[in-house]
């Protein structure tokens, strides 16, 4: 049998490869523009977020971007077992 037999085959085979298609790569920014959304609870001004409103915080976002050549690191700190123990 041929998928095309059935009906809404071929939109659901299509449908199916759009899902299956990588994001765009995207700075933090850049999908904060076109996807945050503010609510009206937890926001003086809600509505679509702009990082154009919060300049000082594009820097900071693009640094946690894929692309970004900036690498995180995490340490460990070890205490002396009796630490602020008396």
């Amino acid at each position: 049998m041929q998928i095309e037999n059935y009906e809404g085959a071929l939109e659901i085979e299509r449908a199916w490869r759009e899902g299956l298609t990588p994001d765009p790569l995207l700075a933090v920014s850049e999908w904060a523009d076109r996807h945050g959304i503010l609510s009206s609870k937890a926001s003086a001004e809600p509505g679509r977020w702009r990082t154009s409103r919060t300049p000082y915080l594009k820097a900071i976002m693009d640094c946690l971007s894929p692309m970004s050549p900036i690498e995180l690191q995490r340490g460990v700190r070890a205490l002396p077992i009796n630490a602020g123990a008396s």
